[in-house]
């Protein structure tokens, strides 16, 4: 028992005394001294211990990997690891102040174009305010105008006048208007002589680029002699009977065994030219005989449009407009008319041909005839020409 419990005992003995009756059911020992004394608890590392382990231990993985790093090399480039090359002594980074440089001088271009603007404006401003006070005088000198004006009333007869050269410029308007519409036909006629003009000018250089050639060979003495020379002669002869009209089947079948005299190369460029004219040999129409009857061709082929059309006036006459606004088949037929005025009969053809329906039908003879005139005249050239040529070093280089 405790000595508490004693000293309560000896207490209660001295009070009143008291007998119990206790039963001892299990006696511990008492726990020693030493078992009851508070445990201290364990002390914790300070901070500071804490950090300098920490810096130690850093400081020997950093003195280890700089000592060993050479010896692991292989094995982390074969992970894929590499280790940065050492630095080469004496070199420093540098920047690249370039595109820096650029755009500082592109600032400064800017910035001097926006000067010269505002120098600009500076002065349109300027020359705007010269303006307004330009205009200010003005109106103040017309306001003083109008008020004398309306002190001294105009003489009638000043207004009359005013009338009279106001109508007369009117009506001098009004005839230069229509002088330009009566002129237009005029002008027309003019470009259809610079075209025929022009026309007559190229036939002209390809004829003297054929007698060339056959001078050429007369100065040589050997045109007459020679079966190219008696061909080139005989084809300008033919060439003039086909102009006229006349027949030249004959003539071109006679010079079959000079043709056959030429080399193989210019018998084939030639054949089908020869074919041709051989087909057309009894006698194409004329240029003249052409030009005549286009008139009456082309109020048949307006004729056949108008019926097409349902024009119940078509029997009784036709209208064609010859000028500049001319359209539809007026217009396709005026195209042809220039061209034949040009001695352009390939092309009058080919104009004639862009119409359409019953049109079209109506040209369909004087279109066949045209186009065998345009063909056997270009036949005779490149006839000619090819012969002229025949067996030359610059053969190939003849078109």
């Amino acid at each position: 028992m405790s000595e508490k419990d004693t000293d309560q005992d000896k207490a209660s003995d001295e009070t009143e005394p008291e007998i119990l009756e206790a039963r001892v059911i299990h006696e511990s020992p008492e726990p020693e001294a030493a078992s009851r004394a508070p445990v201290a608890p364990p002390k914790k590392a300070s901070f500071a211990a804490k950090a300098g382990w920490s810096v130690a231990a850093l400081l020997a993985a950093f003195t280890g990997g700089v000592y060993l790093a050479p010896q692991f090399a292989p094995g982390l480039q074969a992970l894929g690891i590499g280790l940065n090359p050492p630095a080469q002594p004496g070199t420093g980074t540098t920047v690249d102040l370039s595109p820096l440089q650029a755009d500082l001088a592109n600032m400064a271009d800017a910035l001097a174009r926006h000067q010269e603007i505002l120098g600009q404006h500076e002065m349109a401003l300027k020359a705007a305010a010269d303006e307004n006070a330009a205009l200010k005088n003005d109106l103040a000198v017309l306001a003083s105008s109008g008020a004398a004006v309306a002190d001294n009333p105009t003489d009638p007869a000043a207004i009359a006048t005013l009338r009279a050269d106001i109508g007369r410029l009117t009506d001098d308007v009004a005839r230069l208007s229509s002088l330009s519409g009566t002129q237009d036909p005029n002008v027309t006629q003019l470009t259809g002589a610079l075209a025929l003009a022009r026309a007559e000018v190229a036939q002209l250089k390809s004829r003297l680029g054929t007698l060339e050639s056959a001078m050429q060979a007369v100065q040589a003495g050997a045109l007459e002699a020679s079966p190219r020379g008696r061909l080139v002669l005989a084809l300008g002869r033919m060439k003039d009977q086909a102009v006229m009209g006349q027949p030249y089947g004959a003539a071109l079948s006679a010079l079959r065994p000079d043709f056959a005299a030429l080399p193989a190369l210019d018998q084939q460029m030639i054949g089908a030219d020869i074919a041709f004219l051989e087909a057309r040999g009894s006698g194409i129409t004329p240029f003249e005989g052409l030009l005549a009857e286009f008139d009456s061709v082309a109020a048949a082929a307006i004729t056949a449009a108008d019926k097409a059309e349902g024009g119940f006036l078509a029997n009784l006459f036709t209208v064609r407009r010859t000028d500049a606004g001319a359209t539809g088949i007026d217009a396709q037929i005026l195209k042809a008319e220039r061209h034949m005025a040009a001695r352009d009969v390939g092309g009058a053809v080919q104009a004639l041909e862009e119409l359409q329906g019953p049109a079209l039908d109506a040209t369909a003879d004087w279109r066949q005839r045209a186009s065998d005139y345009a063909g056997v005249m270009q036949a005779f050239d490149r006839l000619t020409m090819r012969v002229a040529t025949s067996g030359n070093a610059n053969t190939g280089a003849v078109q």
